[in-house]
């Protein structure tokens, strides 16, 4: 998962001399048994299909030293152990003392690593990224605006420089997150290839605002798909993650004071700062609406902490009623979770009168939507609907079952037909559909059970 600090003790292939000879290499490093026996110069292949030695080859294969459990993931460059126990040693000491790193201007030391084969043919050309950044921008701008589009594509684009790695691994998450539901194979196998390469680049870089957008739709991608318990730890290492950098500080002060990434950088690096740690803070809550006893890995932001500004330049959306429908029918569970409201008969009748209004508005949105026909539909299977649509639907499907029993049950019959077709048609989007609808199932079985009994 992460570079040995010391080599191992075996090459993954046969020196030169020993495949000439045919002969059994124990592939030792630096030397096998045999050359050192025969007290030969003992040469290990630096890269795939090389023949011979070079003649000016006269170091240990990086291959070889940073072999690690990640299938075929190698890396090709020249860098010696000690370097590497030089960055280590220097994280050590930023994080340990960040004080004395500051004020002795310390630097990390610069590691030029490879790109792995899989990664570059996953991402394709600079066209392919170029078309994936566009659809991906297209279906997260509304609900989690967090990258700088432009600059992105500049930099993926720039023919120039090389692409770095935090840049590959966020190019790779946003594949990830546009392909369709259908692509079950596809979707799995990379899917495995992100979380691995996010491993590396977590414990190889340097910290940066690419790893924690990338770790963002990661778990995005993984509430979507259902994939549990892991959104939840991916969240809480994001949250950690952001902390070492800061990021928690980024929002007490309007140049993000006491942020140590945002020591020195424009505007617009601050205000993408800002945007990421609130996609954290968001999807830290989001997984613990369902189950709120859960603990945060974040702390409740204050009234004075800084919001993204509104500005065309990461979008142009205000904020709409569907936000405080979420939060109206959050209240509404926590009141009929109180004492004294426990029972289906005695919570019923306490409705909040917004509740009833965010009710309306939902089944006004699928209405919309199943009378524009087709084309509208579309929009919801092609993906552009939020994953925070999918949570408010299915929020207010617990509180119609809840009403269900005594209250106007043939308007409320119509309301969960209307949501549950909506629900239904997200589900060829977002896979977690499936799983809300067993529940929905499993709560109402046993509240027809709860009924008969009384």
């Amino acid at each position: 998962m992460s570079t040995s600090l010391q080599p191992p003790g075996r090459a993954r292939v046969s020196c030169f001399h020993c495949r000439d000879s045919k002969r059994r290499c124990d592939k030792s490093l630096p030397t096998c048994q045999l050359c050192r026996r025969k007290d030969l110069e003992c040469r290990y292949p630096q890269r795939r299909g090389q023949k011979a030695a070079s003649p000016i080859d006269n170091t240990v294969n990086l291959a070889d030293v940073t072999a690690t459990s990640i299938s075929d993931t190698i890396y090709h460059g020249t860098i010696h152990p000690e370097r590497v126990q030089d960055l280590v040693n220097a994280r050590a000491i930023r994080f340990l003392a960040p004080d004395l790193f500051h004020d002795l201007h310390l630097q990390l030391p610069r590691m030029e690593w490879d790109m792995p084969v899989e990664i570059e043919a996953q991402l394709g050309g600079r066209q392919q990224m170029q078309e994936t950044t566009k659809a991906f921008l297209q279906l997260t701008r509304s609900w989690m605006p967090i990258v700088n589009g432009k600059r992105h594509l500049a930099t993926v684009l720039n023919p120039l420089v090389p692409h770095r790695r935090p840049t590959a691994l966020l190019a790779l998450c946003m594949k990830l997150c546009c392909l369709s539901v259908d692509k079950v194979e596809e979707k799995r196998a990379l899917y495995d290839l992100v979380k691995k390469f996010y491993a590396e680049v977590e414990s190889q870089e340097d910290s940066c605002i690419p790893v924690m957008q990338s770790a963002v739709f990661i778990a995005v991608f993984e509430m979507g798909d259902a994939i549990f318990p892991a959104a939840y730890l991916t969240v809480g290492a994001l949250a950690r993650y952001g902390m070492a950098m800061g990021m928690d500080k980024v929002n007490q002060d309007v140049l993000g004071k006491g942020c140590d990434a945002a020591a020195g950088a424009s505007w617009a690096d601050i205000e993408e700062m800002r945007r990421v740690w609130w996609g954290a803070l968001i999807l830290d809550r989001l997984l613990n609406v369902s189950q709120p006893s859960r603990g945060l890995s974040t702390a409740d932001p204050s009234f004075e902490e800084f919001l993204p500004v509104d500005d065309e330049f990461f979008y142009n959306q205000k904020i709409g009623t569907l936000t405080l429908t979420s939060g109206i029918l959050l209240l509404q569970q926590h009141y009929w979770r109180r004492a004294g409201h426990e029972s289906e008969q005695d919570s019923t009748p306490n409705i909040f009168p917004e509740t009833l209004s965010a009710l309306e508005t939902l089944n006004r949105i699928s209405t919309t939507l199943r009378e524009g026909g087709y084309e509208l539909w579309q929009h919801l299977e092609d993906g552009r609907c939020s994953l925070f649509l999918v949570e408010l639907v299915y929020q207010g499907m617990l509180v119609l079952l809840r009403m269900s029993t005594v209250w106007l049950a043939e308007d409320v019959q119509s309301k969960k037909e209307s949501l549950g077709w909506l629900l239904s048609h997200m589900g060829k989007r977002w896979p977690l559909v499936a799983v809300y609808k067993r529940i929905l199932e499993a709560r109402e079985s046993i509240l027809a059970v709860e009924d008969a009994l009384t």
